[in-house]
């Protein structure tokens, strides 16, 4: 789940929580019920129909309760296996539920095929858990029926692929797998305080609170379908990934690690699950806010929230004001998720209250269209076999129309999914699905596009200016259509030009900081190596002993930076991304890579070692496949005999001989990054915010204590042990940000959106040189 726990060096959490409401009246107290085996009929138990405080109406209702007392009289069917587990459409096994991990199979019905266990004891809270999964499950499956029912010779572009069914991509399927997974639901482990959805097993987890045991996480129905909520997020995202045409061998994440902005989205968008199940604007009341004092709203009419806060025009929970905001404790800065994510949550909400005002919708047929609109949006946005739809026309996402191993950096690093992006391609499939008059969804009338656009700018979410349908195909990406917004219609919604985003200018302060002492980068390579799915060259020792922790980084060294970047300008900027992955910044001339000097950074000059070939100004179509160069971002300054320049490291080590090729960072076969080496998958960075006129750790500075730099804001490097001490290294990161006026649209070609490539150059972003020098 969600503790409010400031990071230290390293944030590290799976993910969390959801809502729901039940068929049987709620009573404010009830007999206790045994719930005996005798008293249910066979396949039939009972569950929780929501949390013991809902269901007592008493917000302060003490931990040592017996959730017998919240029992109805009436049944839950549960399944006639004999094991707990159920089906999905095409799927046996689609869903399971164990005590914890260490139990290798499902939980067995009690005599008669009977699911009815005592109220107090593990196995209730793995049938509560199994139930509502079920019902959420069971929800999904309608509304994707429906969705791709619907899409089928549809007049619009859809992006769920024609075999869903027939290749059972419409459940979860891992790489190497022939046939869908189950989700495994572990519903009673030894977690304290948490709850969380784990991508790489595809299990719900379900813990308890430390300081009250008996409270279990799985006792709250909003969470099961928040976690559950992720389990579907991420089923959805890999649609296209999962069919078994596609082979495709890697699945798209939602969130990468700490704070980023597709975990910010994921968060919210599973507080919604709870929403489209009960229909209540609050989440985790038992388990998160009772104890914890970590429940969530989902509507500003909440009494939870501070003052400012309303369903007026002018007091919407609206980005960036609010990404740090914690209902909880309004007068204090949290970087997290969770916290950010709300603002996702309220606004989805909103969203479903106006179409359902406009198209006189039930709630039921509401939550169907909204999961049809979503669930077209992640597919899109999760596509790792380039092309994003199925029905004739090519748009490239995550970088090519034909598969290539660069696709999962794309959707990961080079143009992941953030804020903009997510809320652009929603209301592209919005207008698509409810705004289309030729679709007739809204009961013979439309959503209008100008209700949308206005409810964006409210929660400052109008961050894109046309809704890019012809996608960011090289060929087509500025062929087709790409409908502007009313630029009336952006009120609240500041986008700030991407030039004013440095490197801290002010007099005598740190442009940086190097965490680099031995005990924190022991234990944070021990969490995130594996977890990131990327290794330390052999150079390094696995006891990090070069590692001294002085102020300044030395050979054989892993160290974390953390750039000290500065807004300034007179307003937030948000979702700011650091790259420091290999780009397009280099040409061969003479046999050795040279820097360009045209990509607008004046960097580095002729006379320090730069080119301005005519070849710098092309920028790869396939990440360096086509032969265009895709270099490292560190180089390194050569006192040559004539000139001190900048150079490549491959030259840098020709003309020095500081080390055997052998012993590169990347070994003799990859001599590009031989003394720095970027760590690949801690390649990046991410700060939720940066307050105008300030630094990250300026915004986040509370009354009485500073912030930390955790992993989320580091980007992390390895120093070979035989660079030279004294050498200068120059590192030539590229930046933007969710709320940038100029680094996602071409103003060479009508505002359309950039190309998809364009992301491996430095077009989309702000480059930032950062400077520093090896000492012994």
């Amino acid at each position: 789940m969600m503790m409010k726990i400031f990071a230290l060096l390293l944030l590290f959490l799976f993910v969390s929580c959801q809502e729901q409401k039940g068929g049987s009246t709620r009573k404010s107290k009830s007999s206790l019920l045994s719930n005996s085996a005798s008293s249910v009929n066979p396949g039939y138990g009972r569950i929780l129909e929501d949390n013991p405080i809902i269901l007592s109406r008493n917000p302060n209702l003490p931990a040592e309760i017996n959730p017998g007392s919240y029992l109805t009289t009436g049944q839950e069917f549960i399944t006639t296996n004999s094991f707990l587990y159920g089906p999905c459409t095409g799927v046996t096994r689609c869903i399971e539920a164990r005590k914890n991990e260490d139990a290798l199979t499902a939980l067995t019905a009690v005599a008669g095929n009977k699911w009815a266990f005592a109220p107090t004891s593990s196995e209730f809270t793995q049938v509560n858990a199994f139930g509502h999964v079920k019902r959420i499950v069971a929800l999904y499956e309608s509304a994707l029926l429906q969705g791709h029912t619907n899409s089928l010779g549809a007049t619009y572009r859809t992006s769920l692929p024609f075999s869903l069914y027939t290749q059972t991509g419409n459940w979860f399927r891992p790489f190497g797998e022939t046939a869908p997974v189950s989700l495994v639901i572990n519903a009673d482990v030894a977690y304290d305080d948490n709850a969380f959805f784990k991508p790489s097993n595809f299990s719900l987890n379900f813990g308890s609170l430390s300081k009250y045991p008996t409270v279990k996480m799985a006792h709250d129905p909003s969470v099961i379908y928040h976690e559950a909520g992720h389990a579907l997020i991420h089923t959805m995202l890999n649609f296209r990934n999962s069919v078994t045409s596609s082979s495709v061998p890697y699945r798209a994440e939602f969130m990468y690690g700490g704070y980023d902005e597709a975990g910010m989205l994921g968060e919210g968008l599973a507080d919604v699950f709870s929403y489209l199940m009960n229909q209540r604007t609050h989440i985790g009341e038992w388990a998160l806010g009772r104890f914890l004092k970590a429940s969530r709203p989902l509507t500003e009419s909440d009494p939870i929230h501070a003052s400012s806060v309303s369903s007026d025009i002018n007091g919407r929970l609206s980005y960036p004001t609010f990404l740090n905001y914690d209902p909880n404790e309004a007068n204090k800065s949290f970087e997290d998720i969770h916290y950010a994510g709300q603002i996702a949550s309220h606004f989805m909400v909103a969203f479903m209250q106006s179409a359902k005002s406009t198209c006189a919708f039930s709630h039921d047929t509401m939550r169907k269209y909204y999961l049809n609109i979503l669930t077209e949006t992640l597919a899109e946005l999760g596509d790792l076999t380039g092309r994003g739809y199925d029905n004739g026309f090519q748009s490239t996402v995550n970088l090519t129309s034909a598969y290539s191993e660069h696709a999962l950096e794309w959707q990961r690093l080079s143009n992941p999914i953030n804020v903009r992006k997510f809320f652009q391609t929603f209301s592209k499939y919005t207008m698509n699905i409810l705004g289309n008059p030729s679709t007739n969804r809204c009961k013979g009338a439309v959503y209008p596009r100008s209700t949308l656009e206005t409810l964006l700018d409210q929660y400052g979410l109008l961050l894109f200016n046309n809704y890019n349908e012809d996608g960011n195909d090289q060929t087509f990406g500025h062929a087709g259509t790409h409908t502007a917004i009313t630029p009336t219609n952006r009120l609240k919604t500041v986008l700030i030009p991407k030039d004013l985003l440095k490197l801290d200018p002010r007099q005598n302060v740190s442009t940086g900081y190097f965490i680099h002492n031995q005990a924190s980068i022991k234990a944070a390579m021990a969490a995130l190596i594996g977890f990131r799915k990327t290794d330390l060259s052999s150079e390094i020792p696995s006891d990090f002993i070069y590692n001294n922790g002085n102020s300044r980084p030395s050979p054989g060294e892993v160290v974390g930076l953390a750039l000290s970047l500065y807004n300034d300008s007179n307003s937030a900027m948000a979702g700011v991304q650091i790259l420091a992955n290999d780009w397009d910044h280099s040409e061969t001339v003479s046999g050795y890579e040279k820097l360009c000097t045209n990509l607008g950074d004046s960097f580095p000059l002729l006379s320090e070692g730069g080119t301005d070939a005519a070849a710098c100004s092309s920028i790869t179509r396939d990440n360096g496949e086509d032969g265009d160069n895709i270099s490292p971002v560190c180089s390194l300054q050569l006192i040559d005999t004539d000139a001190t320049k900048w150079v490549s490291q491959e030259e840098f080590l020709v003309k020095t001989r500081a080390v055997d090729d052998s012993r590169c960072l990347g070994g003799s076969s990859d001599k590009k990054d031989c003394f720095v080496r970027i760590i690949k998958g801690l390649d990046n960075a991410w700060f939720s915010k940066l307050g105008p006129k300030k630094t990250w750790a300026e915004t986040m500075t509370n009354s009485n204590s500073s912030p930390t730099f955790s992993s989320q804001n580091l980007i992390f490097m390895e120093l070979n042990p035989g660079i030279p001490p004294g050498t200068k290294v120059n590192c030539r990161f590229r930046a933007r940000f969710s709320n940038c006026s100029n680094c996602y649209n071409d103003s060479t070609n009508s505002g359309d959106d950039f190309f998809d490539y364009e992301f491996a150059g430095p077009k989309p972003f702000k480059i930032i040189n950062y400077q520093f020098t090896v000492i012994d």
